[in-house]
């Protein structure tokens, strides 16, 4: 991937729909940011915080770009069901067991939440947002794939408190 200051002088030259063919290295320089890292090595993800947009609010990414010819997995949504079947009833054992399930269906296709690249979080009650958070960041720890969080009246089965889906990719 081109590093956006080498696209500076391209792009100056360009209008914005054909800079944003180049996708969105080219779009974080004609928008006037550069704030593109890279989550590993060569040929890994890279997030998205430009300064043009502002901070984030927690801990993820405005947008991660994936490489070519990278596997992708997509992960139905996870809820808190035990390896038995058993649900606990309190918020953070279901939040905690979620993560577990998610991080175990990553491990069985060789990735883990450094490959997550986009994560939507559905809880049934917006008072456990920060309990949820705590939750979160204790599984992804600095990983910051893009999210969303959404407050749902109900889930797929009573006594469920939270779910979440996601993609990840691995080049």
């Amino acid at each position: 991937m081109t590093n956006t200051t080498e696209l500076a002088p391209i792009v100056d030259k360009m209008d914005r729909r054909a800079a944003l063919v180049l996708g969105a290295a080219a779009a974080s320089v004609l928008a006037g940011g550069t704030d593109a890292s890279s989550q590993g090595a060569a040929g890994a993800v890279k997030s998205y915080n430009p300064v043009t947009v502002a901070t984030p609010l927690g801990p993820y990414s405005h947008a991660i770009e994936v490489p070519p010819n990278a596997r992708w997995l997509y992960i139905a949504g996870q809820i808190g069901n035990a390896l038995d079947g058993s649900m606990v009833a309190d918020f953070d054992g279901q939040a905690d067991q979620t993560w577990k399930n998610i991080e175990a269906i990553l491990a069985a296709a060789g990735m883990g939440v450094e490959n997550l690249v986009k994560c939507t979080h559905y809880l049934t009650r917006a008072d456990d947002l920060a309990a949820y958070g705590k939750v979160r960041s204790r599984h992804l720890g600095d990983a910051r794939p893009a999210s969303i969080f959404v407050v749902v009246t109900a889930l797929a089965r009573p006594g469920i408190l939270v779910e979440v889906e996601a993609v990840a990719a691995k080049a």
